[in-house]
């Protein structure tokens, strides 16, 4: 369940940010997208962009995923990022390591999903209460 979240999509592809909006819409989020690092800050500049989690191309046209990283940080240390490229070896990376997970690109939605649930749930648990199990007499 995604509690009503919103997801700001930074993605080069035009291919790959329209099958993103179209998952995660499909599965409940809210989403907000960019195409460039321009974009990007341009939402973010505007003070109200209501994204609890940004999930940035590494590749990012123009600036790339890393200098975008490292902006983003310092001007929205509160937005967790997930890290999303289709090159594996930038799992290693000491930057890509900052961020809150990183997700390999690929047909399947399902592993993206997780690692965002994750990233949501850690980051805003008081928007994921504990279901009891113990029934109250």
């Amino acid at each position: 369940m995604n509690k009503g979240f919103v997801i700001l999509i930074a993605e080069g592809s035009a291919r790959i940010r329209s099958y993103l909006m179209r998952e995660l819409l499909a599965h409940g989020y809210g989403v907000v997208c960019a195409a460039n690092h321009r974009e990007l800050f341009a939402l973010l500049d505007q003070g109200d962009c209501p994204a609890a989690l940004a999930l940035l191309d590494w590749n990012l046209p123009f600036l790339g995923g890393k200098e975008a990283f490292s902006l983003l940080r310092a001007r929205s240390p509160r937005i967790p990022v997930v890290a999303h490229s289709d090159i594996s070896e930038f799992e290693h990376d000491s930057t890509v390591r900052q961020a809150d997970a990183f997700v390999e690109k690929q047909g399947n939605p399902e592993p993206l999903l997780r690692a965002m649930d994750a990233v949501l749930r850690r980051c805003y648990p008081a928007r994921f209460p504990e279901v009891s199990l113990v029934k109250n007499n």
